[in-house]
């Protein structure tokens, strides 16, 4: 094994024991210490976190799906592919320097450089693990082709060929058209995020 592999391979070490989850309390206050106790809490803490408390009423949902928009089935059979190899690349060469992809803590740099060595490596530990930086950047570029299928022509921002500023113009319209009928209108801008 070459030094610089074996500082690779100590760095990682390190940073894994950084990472390690020791012990967790439990909701009646016991300390877990054994790994296989602590997965089984996080996965029911998660499990009811992220559970629905609603139960649905026989065809609310369908209506509720029914409307909306709806990728092409080819578009959606390219996003369900797997990765290949030159969108990995795409995506690393598209990546900001002084980054880690990935948990192992080696910078963008890194595998820029080794991309012709280990290219299809990573792509295989891509496919196995979850390199989650690179795989979003992969998944994002795809989900980029087919936004506007979905996302509502109003919607503007992030959405490739549309204009915030577009924006701008329907609301100056909305205000003109509103004025010459002589309606009393008004406008509410309510700006979303998830999480």
């Amino acid at each position: 094994m070459d030094a610089s592999s074996r500082f690779f391979f100590g760095l990682e070490r390190k940073n894994g024991q950084k990472r390690l989850i020791h012990s967790m309390r439990s909701d009646t206050g016991q300390i877990l210490s054994e790994s296989t106790d602590i997965r089984r809490h996080a996965v029911g803490f998660y499990s009811s976190l992220f559970q629905s408390e609603l139960g649905e009423e026989q065809g609310v949902s369908h209506g509720f799906y029914k409307g909306l928009p709806k990728v092409e089935q080819e578009s959606s059979e390219e996003l369900e592919a797997d990765v290949s190899l030159d969108e990995l690349h795409t995506a690393l060469q598209s990546m900001e320097n002084g980054k880690a992809p990935g948990i192992d803590g080696l910078p963008v740099e890194f595998y820029k450089t080794m991309w012709s060595v280990m290219g299809e490596d990573l792509l295989m530990v891509l496919r196995d693990t979850s390199e989650y930086k690179l795989l979003s950047k992969v998944l994002a570029t795809r989900l980029r082709e087919v936004m506007g299928q979905v996302i509502h022509r109003d919607q503007t921002y992030c959405v490739p060929d549309r204009l915030v500023s577009d924006n701008v113009f329907l609301i100056l319209d909305f205000l003109d058209i509103s004025s010459a009928l002589g309606l009393e209108t008004g406008l509410i801008s309510i700006d979303q995020e998830g999480f």
